[in-house]
């Protein structure tokens, strides 16, 4: 997982080339007036996410992980506290969902940081991670662009 400022999300270009291409994205901001519901952004490569939702208490939301695609975390408005963990940590609470690349998890946090408009977090599918929890904000306006790993692919910065 990754955490940080958007100022600085140049850092991470050359780790994917699907998470290049969300970075460029991101940088365009496009994705703060992008219309609620899902929008392509480089095929089933890359894909933007926006909705609103209620910020809950951490007892209230499972972990969730993802097998196919990272996300990129990002705020249009409000914040918000995201807990993350690993899967030595958790227990699965149901069966991985193929069609939507997701599975709920239970277990302890191993920390915790909070999520404003001008940050970011990069998830990626090792990365279990539990987001909307309250803050301040009960009422968040979000985006997450799912980049895709590709079959095989590892990550890394190239000739390193």
């Amino acid at each position: 997982m990754i955490t940080g400022k958007l100022k600085d999300l140049n850092r991470y270009i050359g780790i994917n080339k699907n998470l290049d291409i969300a970075i460029a994205y991101i940088q365009k901001e496009e994705w703060r007036n992008a219309p609620m519901g899902e929008t392509p952004v480089a095929g089933q490569h890359v894909l933007l996410r926006r909705f609103d939702c209620k910020t809950v208490s951490s007892e209230e939301k499972p972990f969730e992980g993802h097998q196919v695609y990272g996300d990129i975390q990002l705020l249009v408005k409000g914040n918000e506290i995201v807990e993350y963990t690993d899967l030595l940590h958790t227990k699965a609470l149901n069966e991985y969902q193929k069609e939507d690349d997701f599975q709920e998890y239970q277990g302890t946090a191993l920390g915790s940081f909070l999520l404003e408009e001008d940050s970011f977090a990069i998830c990626f599918p090792e990365d279990l991670h539990k987001p909307d929890i309250t803050h301040v904000s009960t009422k968040v306006e979000k985006a997450v662009i799912k980049f895709m790993i590709e079959e095989g692919e590892t990550y890394g910065l190239s000739g390193n």
